[in-house]
């Protein structure tokens, strides 16, 4: 039996114990990084149009930049998807997936989306996505339709490595790590302009309200 020098073995226990620190990590290890949450909530607008909820997330995906910088490092990994993965199952045990109103879409910081608990499919890609940038891996976020004739999206969701045969899909809107929900239409966009919409099968009155924007 081969026995490893102190210094390797130094390395490989504390390689060990930060494995092990991550897989237990949970939304209070996160938050103690982050700006405390002072339970503001910040409605968009009263009648808010496509253009207001593109302006808005955009601007708070800037503002909170920062604080993704400050939590990013607990999620890397050796490989762009075990990082993905890593993320998604954060996402998966601590934010439950509740479905905004139509006439009532908020944007949140990384702290008021663990502080809540819940959020939609714009608050986890903008999770993820907030990780990812300060990673530096790139990633588009994807807004899809599911229905045939209509390429209204319905629901947004990251990709790693997008437009190549090596995408990573990360939807914890879903039940599985990159599963790849077959869709109808899809458009990728890098500059982190997001949708009013809420998920995988929206309301016809968020889809109406779109419309009209």
């Amino acid at each position: 039996m081969q026995v490893l020098p102190v210094p390797q073995m130094l390395m490989a226990w504390l390689f060990l114990f930060r494995k092990q620190k991550l897989f237990r990590m949970d939304a209070t290890t996160i938050m103690g990084r982050l700006e405390p949450f002072k339970n503001k909530q910040q409605m968009i607008v009263a009648d808010q149009s496509t253009g207001d909820i593109i302006e808005a997330i955009t601007e708070a995906h800037k503002i909170h930049a920062p604080e993704y910088s400050q939590i990013s490092s607990f999620f890397k990994a050796p490989t762009k998807r075990e990082t993905a993965k890593r993320i998604f199952n954060f996402l998966k045990k601590n934010v439950k997936y509740v479905i905004e109103p139509g006439n009532r879409q908020t944007v949140k910081s990384p702290a008021a989306i663990l502080a809540t608990g819940h959020g939609d499919c714009k608050h986890y890609s903008l999770f993820a996505g907030g990780v990812l940038q300060n990673l530096g891996i790139p990633f588009a976020y994807r807004f899809s339709s599911y229905r045939v004739f209509d390429k209204q999206p319905q629901h947004v969701f990251v990709v790693v490595n997008p437009g190549t045969s090596n995408e990573i899909w990360i939807d914890p809107v879903l039940k599985e790590f990159d599963y790849k929900k077959p869709y109808n239409y899809s458009i990728d966009k890098k500059n982190m302009a997001l949708y009013s919409i809420s998920g995988v099968g929206a309301t016809q009155a968020q889809k109406s309200r779109l419309k009209q924007a």
